[in-house]
């Protein structure tokens, strides 16, 4: 984890994965609060409700949340989240499906010629799903962290564990491309002759476009106007962006848009739940020199 500083300076602590999450909870939750206040003032009969959805990045917290009832009895899902512009959205993200493999063989000593080798079965299945999607999927984005990989090249490790997830504007074909890694994985596991276990984690939809509420969160955010940053807000966004990005001029969005043609690059878990309960989303701009998730 890092401090409140432009630069490098670690705190020491487990770090977060940095997509402005420490932004949506407050931002969200002042929206209701007006929501609220808004409706009680103008008399208007209904119920907001704030929901705190973990564990997005692996696409199962607000499918989860479904599951067990939590958006029962809600007409509509309002949400909001850091990205490149400011504006309504309504126009699909990318479907995501993701899973772990794990290869488990025999522990050893690396002077040896290694038997039933778990990170070399690892390694083989990285390589050939990385050939199948690209000869087979094309379009379909595969994506892979060796989770686990052993402690040092003297020892061979007892166990290698893959994560795969694969990516497309079409969810069918990112499932099927996801079926393609988990045979790839399976086989070099047979050739290694390795143990070989596969965890399926989460497969979300891309957004189902709501046109409807992309446009009534167009139209209130005309009326609020953008963001009114200070200049204190910019002169960090411009130290951020020169840590980042040296030598670039830092580029920030300072208008407000609605965004119905094309797709974004990224994938979320209410993205399935939008399948279900109409969502609308809005986005606040970040400097395009910051990567996201950094």
């Amino acid at each position: 984890d890092n401090d409140v500083t432009a630069d490098r300076r670690a705190l020491g602590k487990s770090a977060g994965h940095a997509c402005g999450h420490n932004h949506i909870g407050p931002a969200n939750s002042a929206a209701a609060i007006a929501a609220a206040r808004a409706c009680r003032s103008a008399g208007l009969a209904g119920e907001i409700r704030v929901v705190g959805c973990p564990a997005e990045e692996i696409l199962w917290g607000k499918i989860a949340l479904f599951r067990a009832g939590v958006f029962s009895g809600i007409d509509a899902i309002l949400t909001s989240h850091g990205d490149y512009q400011t504006g309504a959205l309504s126009r699909p993200c990318q479907s995501v499906v993701s899973g772990e493999f794990v290869f488990s063989g025999e522990a050893g000593h690396g002077g040896h010629a290694g038997h039933r080798n778990a990170l070399l079965a690892a390694e083989e299945a990285v390589a050939d799903a990385s050939r199948r999607i690209a000869s087979d999927h094309p379009g379909v984005l595969l994506r892979h962290v060796l989770r686990r990989a052993g402690v040092m090249p003297s020892i061979t490790p007892a166990e290698a564990r893959v994560w795969f997830t694969t990516r497309s504007l079409d969810f069918g074909k990112a499932r099927e491309a996801y079926e393609a890694i988990a045979t790839a994985a399976r086989d070099a596991a047979g050739r290694g002759g390795v143990g070989f276990r596969h965890q399926f984690i989460s497969e979300s939809r891309g957004y189902l476009p709501n046109d409807t509420l992309g446009r009534v969160l167009f139209d209130a955010m005309q009326q609020a106007g953008a963001p009114n940053w200070t200049e204190s807000d910019l002169a960090f966004m411009e130290e951020l962006s020169r840590a980042c990005a040296p030598g670039e001029r830092m580029e920030l969005d300072r208008g407000v848009h609605f965004f119905d043609s094309g797709e974004d690059h990224y994938g979320q878990d209410d993205g399935e739940v939008s399948w279900r309960i109409p969502l609308g989303r809005v986005n606040w701009a970040y400097p395009k020199q910051v990567p996201i998730h950094h």
